[in-house]
């Protein structure tokens, strides 16, 4: 039995509780009942596997352990380390939002956002976010981007007015001087219109559940996005400062625990 059959039974039980939950909710009109997220549980939940053959007495037998749902684990005092440089990083930072002098910061705070949903494992609200942040990146980058280059106000607000593919396919691509073919999956911008954005439509206009390999395409699709446009503007001489303040790096990967053994003993055995 490894750590993803184990998610996979837990998963497989929650549903079954939500169903009935949200049942529950609508039958009785109490709104208040609904389903669970896994970030409304303990990051830690114990887990009773119990023997399909009794002891001698006819008593039942099991084991109990903990398994861990998700990795919103919650920080603890002793974990801290000295973190006087991210302070005051986080200061400056938030000084500069606060003086216009940040056009990103909402795009930061979606993106932050984002992890957290994926972190406390709810893939679809993280993946809605992660687009929010997207949509929100193309403005700002046309918005500030125009100003720099000196295009017309009332041109810059049309162009915006567009869809976001069509800001990302002709606004974009003409403030930044290079073509985006956004149905090119060889593409950053095409396998994110072709998955990333996808998953969200799906996740809004369906209803659909996304699981987390979907949320880790996502993000990968996302963070090259915002690294080659982070680029393309630093390459530019009258929008190289714009690219400086996209203060984005590629986030770190974490290996997937999945295929792991759950390594406990039975004591049947």
């Amino acid at each position: 039995m490894t750590i993803g059959w184990l998610h996979s039974q837990f998963q497989t039980a929650l549903k079954d509780l939500n169903d009935f939950l949200e049942t529950l909710g609508f039958v009785m009109e109490r709104w208040e009942v609904g389903p669970l997220a896994l970030r409304d549980l303990p990051a830690r939940i114990p887990v009773l596997i119990g023997s399909t053959d009794p002891l001698p007495n006819d008593r039942p037998r099991g084991i109990l352990l903990t398994a861990q749902i998700h990795e919103a684990l919650p920080a603890l005092v002793g974990e801290f380390t000295d973190e006087q440089q991210a302070a005051e990083e986080a200061i400056e930072l938030n000084n500069r939002a606060h003086h216009n002098e940040q056009p990103y910061m909402l795009v930061f705070q979606f993106v932050r956002a984002a992890e957290t949903e994926r972190l406390a494992g709810d893939p679809a609200r993280a993946v809605i976010d992660l687009n929010t942040a997207v949509e929100i990146f193309v403005w700002v980058t046309l918005t500030a981007g125009g100003e720099l280059v000196g295009a017309a106000v009332e041109e810059v607000e049309l162009g915006n007015q567009a869809g976001v593919k069509k800001k990302v396919r002709k606004h974009l691509a003409e403030l930044l001087g290079k073509e985006i073919d956004i149905d090119d999956p060889a593409t950053v911008w095409g396998r994110w219109f072709g998955d990333g954005y996808k998953l969200r439509n799906r996740a809004i206009h369906e209803g659909a559940s996304l699981d987390d390999d979907a949320v880790a395409r996502a993000f990968a699709q996302a963070s090259a996005v915002f690294l080659e446009v982070k680029d393309d503007l630093e390459a530019s001489e009258p929008l190289k400062r714009l690219g400086q303040l996209l203060e984005f790096e590629a986030p770190r990967t974490t290996d997937t625990r999945e295929d792991e053994p759950l390594g406990i003993e039975f004591p049947w055995d």
